[in-house]
Formats: C-alpha cells, structure tokens, sequence
C-alpha cells in the first residue's frame, strides 16, 4: 500500500512547540485552556512587533497593536481565574501578580506588565 502523507507548516509546527512551552512553563495549562490559539496570537505580535519597535504611527502599527491588545486582553482573563484553577506554572508569575495586587493594578494593568517583562 501507499504510504499516508501529511504536509505540515514548519512554520507553525515551530511556533506552536516553542510558544506552548514558553507559555506552559509560566502559565501552566490554564492559558491554552483559556484561549487555545495563544501561540497564533503570539505569532502575530511576533511578526508585527517591529513596528512598535521602530514607533510607527498608529495607523501604520494597526497589525502589532492589535496582536498585543489580544495578547493582553488574554492574559487579563487568566489573571482573573482564581489561583488555584491555574496552577501549574512559574511561581515568578505569582509572586509578579501578588506585587502587583499590592500595589491596587487591576488585572488588565497586571496583564500588560506581564507582557512586557514576558513578551515585550
């Protein structure tokens, strides 16, 4: 018989191990349970972000604004989950997010400094 061939994006194939590593580590499973297509999303904050990075205007930075603001928008929710439903990942995320607290950020807020110290 004839030998079953699947073609496959290396690309993509890539970015979903590396990105899902990344974020499993930190974040535990909660993240991709959250918002299974986080390393999509991450790709294109990847390939958009230079130009936040060279400061281009708004209107020519529309892609990589919106790949953040998606981004953030995620990690927000995670934020909102209670503690114990997202275990799993980095206690740095955690002792971040206590810090944070303290200091009265909301989730949003706690959300784009992770991102920046994460992503950024």
């Amino acid at each position: 018989g004839q030998a079953a061939t699947r073609v496959i994006s290396l690309h993509n194939w890539c970015r979903d191990v590396l990105i899902e590593a990344q974020s499993s580590t930190f974040f535990g499973p909660a993240l991709h349970e959250l918002e299974p297509q986080v390393a999509a999303m991450f790709d294109q904050w990847d390939i958009n972000s230079w130009q936040i990075t060279y400061q281009l205007p708004s209107f020519m930075s529309r892609a990589a604004v919106s790949a953040r603001e998606d981004l953030v928008n995620v990690l927000s929710r995670y934020l909102d989950i209670e503690r114990p439903q997202r275990s799993g990942g980095v206690p740095f995320v955690n002792d971040l997010e206590d810090e944070m607290r303290h200091a009265r950020l909301g989730s949003e807020d706690c959300a784009r400094i992770l991102f920046i110290i994460l992503w950024g």
